[in-house]
Order: structure tokens, then C-alpha cells, then sequence
């Protein structure tokens, strides 16, 4: 989109010559300058379009460009960290079970039952709660602290401490 841009404005001589700041230099790196400006909304004010064609064209250019250009550095940014550069990408998953992801899912179960204080089954059986926490933790889509938070804020709404919430755990005032 940028190089769209960069060849309109470079084929327009009088946006050449009627923006002081461009006509010394080569059409070129006057159209790439003012295309790199407006399309980052720096926006400097120094140059401008000047004629109703140019006008038209620049609205059309910023209103596609610019989120064109956010969407691409969003994209470049991630690549530069090392993430995912798509929310589309799903979370690591467990699909099938080896020995070290049963491994790996029992660790996790004690530290989680350690942090949160589960304790309401079987020893080594891995119910829904802890695989939906493993897979959110090992993700870093939350953390082990958080999931902690959570925790204390059901245990103080589950009055009956059955490990569910229901209407009995409500405050007579609200029954």
C-alpha cells in the first residue's frame, strides 16, 4: 500500500512543487516521506495535497492505509518478540497422552492443589478444572497467582464449602 502511495504522489508534479519541503529533492523520496508520514499519523503538516484529485486520493489512502499499516506493525512487532502473531492460533493443546505429558499433568496437579487447595479426589486423576487451569497456565494465558485469587473468592462464595454455588450460599437477606 505504501508503494501505491509513493508512486501516486511522486507522479503528481505540482504536489511536487507546491510543497516547498519536496521540490529539492528527488519525486521519489518527497512521495515516500509524505506516504511514510501519513500513513504512521505522524503527520507533520509540513506537506500537504493541493489539489481536489490529490485531496480524494490522500482520504481513500488514509482510510485503507492506515489500518493497513497498524495491522502490519501489530504483525512485525510480535515477529520482533517471538509470539503468536494471530489470536486465531489456538492454545497448545494435550491431543494424546505419553508418558511425560501424564508426567507433566501430575506435577501440575499437586502445585495446583498445593496453591488452591484441591483436595476433593483421587490422588492422580486429572478432573476438568485442572486440565482447563494446566493448559491456561502453561500457556501463559493466566497465572498460577491468579488462578489463586480465584480460588479464595469461590471458597469465601461457597458458604456451605459443598464446592459448589448455589442459592443455599446466598445471605438470607437475598433469599
Amino acid at each position: 500500500w505504501g508503494g501505491l502511495g509513493t508512486f501516486y504522489f511522486a507522479s503528481q508534479e505540482e504536489f511536487l512543487e507546491n510543497n516547498d519541503n519536496l521540490k529539492d529533492i528527488r519525486p521519489w523520496v518527497g512521495a515516500l516521506y509524505f506516504t511514510v508520514v501519513t500513513l504512521t499519523t505522524v503527520g507533520f503538516g509540513d506537506d500537504c495535497p493541493k489539489t481536489d484529485q490529490q485531496k480524494v486520493f490522500s482520504v481513500i489512502f488514509i482510510l485503507i492505509g492506515v489500518p493497513l499499516f497498524g495491522a502490519a506493525l501489530t504483525e512485525f512487532t510480535a515477529l520482533l518478540k517471538g509470539e503468536q502473531a494471530t489470536e486465531q492460533q489456538a492454545l497448545n493443546m494435550i491431543t494424546s497422552l505419553d508418558e511425560g505429558k501424564v508426567n507433566s499433568l501430575m506435577e501440575f496437579e499437586h502445585e495446583l492443589n498445593a496453591a488452591c487447595g484441591q483436595n476433593d479426589q483421587a490422588a492422580g486423576e486429572i478432573d476438568r478444572f485442572e486440565y482447563t487451569a494446566f493448559i491456561l497456565v502453561k500457556n501463559g494465558a493466566i497465572k498460577m497467582e491468579a488462578l489463586q485469587e480465584i480460588m479464595r473468592s469461590f471458597n469465601k462464595l461457597d458458604v456451605d464449602g459443598s464446592g459448589s454455588i448455589s442459592k443455599d450460599d446466598l445471605p438470607s437477606s437475598f433469599s
